[in-house]
């Protein structure tokens, strides 16, 4: 009874290791060590961005959400991961005068109108 334990425990070790084995080996060159997972609020990841690059965002009291970003540092966003988060969290941003306005999507167009053109950089 001992030795057939023994040999059930030694199958499940190494299959354990071969599973890790192949997801290291399946995991992009040099991506596996430097994995990172960001929990953040999208108020605290827009404010990051502004202070960065200088951009002034204002923002409709509606827009709020957590954020998880996995694999990226929020020091490396660009503008168009910022409005592709924004996008993906359900909210839009447009630009007059050197102001970013984020809003939610759906708005009327005549509403988003008043706030200038679609935020691209």
């Amino acid at each position: 009874m001992y030795g057939l334990l023994t040999k059930q425990l030694e199958t499940k070790a190494l299959a354990a290791i071969i599973a890790v084995s192949l997801l290291i080996l399946a995991a992009p060159h040099g991506r596996a060590a430097e994995c990172v997972t960001i929990n953040s609020e999208l108020n605290a990841l827009l404010d990051a961005y502004a202070a960065r690059t200088d951009t002034t965002f204002i923002l409709d009291p509606r827009v709020r959400a957590s954020v998880k970003l996995i694999g990226a540092e929020i020091d490396k966003l660009t503008a168009k991961d910022v409005d592709r988060i924004l996008i993906l969290h359900g909210f839009e941003a447009y630009e007059s005068d050197g102001i970013v306005y984020v809003m939610p999507n759906g708005l009327p167009d005549f509403v988003k109108g008043e706030f200038g053109e679609r935020w691209q950089q």
